[in-house]
């Protein structure tokens, strides 16, 4: 695809550090040109659609913008390919929109109808686009991750090598995005008065760091395959093993997917945590988050599986258990 060479060549000019501003004007231009050029001579849906993305990325200009209208003008917004693809590119000023802000109703649409299609269709640097860490990812993009079954690109948006250039992106929850603008309207002098703590407002609108946890979370909720989920972990330990997550231990926690696990009632799962020699051993604390999460039943086939570790209980220990049952 002409497309991914046109990516490349302006990735290669904006990451040069020797050119003034004319220059990059210059080759800003010329890349744009070049770019509408090829949009000009596409006829493929597919491959129109990641196009129109492309402009929202990286040519968020007056002349960008009209690259974008113009292929829709075209394609008559895709009226006859898709109507969820039409009613979001209908809507009054979509490209200013997109632009504006990364984690808006209308661009994680956006970010997920084209990532649909670029997993449909095997564009792979168009999938590296998405999951190069500079957008935030969503739920809705993890689930058609998972669905395609991604679990190496998936921990790849969480490990950082000398070898890639890639960082680790912001992570919401779409379904909670209307949520979190309540409660910002409700409290709105207090966000004011913190503006000069960006995390405040990354925290409020959901933006933290993406984590091992949101991913297997997100797996528990779509019910995926329990072989899946195994291979998400597995592949997360060897990453961790091979030093390419620096905070592994907060990464991969095997507490917070026990009482994930024991939640869910995911006995397959539990069990394979227990497998994982050295890194999860069964202790009284192990038995203790299972009552905490209300998993009594799994509790029960913990006690009887390690009765024998558990008679040397402290006083401290058999107080908490006791609290927990009553």
């Amino acid at each position: 695809m002409e497309l991914k060479e046109l990516v490349k060549q302006y990735k290669n000019w904006t990451l040069s550090r020797h050119q003034s501003d004319q220059d990059r004007d210059r080759l800003l231009g010329e890349s744009l040109a070049q770019f509408a050029k090829v949009c000009n001579s596409l006829k493929d849906y597919g491959e129109i659609l990641m196009a129109l993305y492309l402009c929202v990325r990286y040519f968020g200009s007056q002349k960008g913008e009209r690259v974008f209208t113009s292929l829709l003008v075209k394609n008559n917004s895709f009226k006859e390919v898709e109507p969820t693809w039409y009613l979001l590119f209908t809507q009054s000023n979509i490209f200013a929109t997109l632009c504006r802000m990364q984690t808006s109703v209308e661009r994680s649409q956006f970010n997920v109808i084209v990532l649909k299609k670029a997993l449909e269709r095997d564009f792979e640097f168009m999938i590296d686009e998405l999951l190069d860490g500079q957008i935030p990812v969503s739920n809705k993009m993890i689930e058609l991750l998972l669905a395609g079954e991604r679990e190496r690109s998936l921990i790849n948006l969480l490990t950082q090598t000398k070898e890639s250039k890639n960082t680790r992106p912001k992570y919401h929850n779409m379904s909670e995005k209307s949520k979190y603008q309540g409660i910002a309207a409700i409290i709105k002098k207090q966000v004011t008065f913190n503006l000069d703590k960006p995390r405040d407002l990354e925290d409020l609108y959901g933006m933290k760091e993406l984590h091992f946890l949101n991913i297997i979370g997100i797996a528990m909720e779509i019910d995926i395959k329990t072989s899946q989920v195994q291979s998400l972990i597995t592949l997360m330990k060897r990453e961790i093993e091979a030093g390419n997550v620096p905070d592994g231990a907060v990464q991969l926690n095997y507490e917070s997917l026990f009482r994930l696990f024991a939640r869910l009632r995911k006995i397959k799962l539990i069990r394979f945590l227990f497998n994982q020699k050295f890194d999860f051993e069964f202790s009284v604390h192990v038995f203790i988050a299972a009552l905490e999460e209300d998993a009594f039943d799994i509790a029960v086939l913990l006690h009887k599986e390690f009765v024998q570790l558990m008679r040397e209980n402290s006083l401290k220990d058999n107080r908490s258990i006791v609290s927990n049952c009553i």
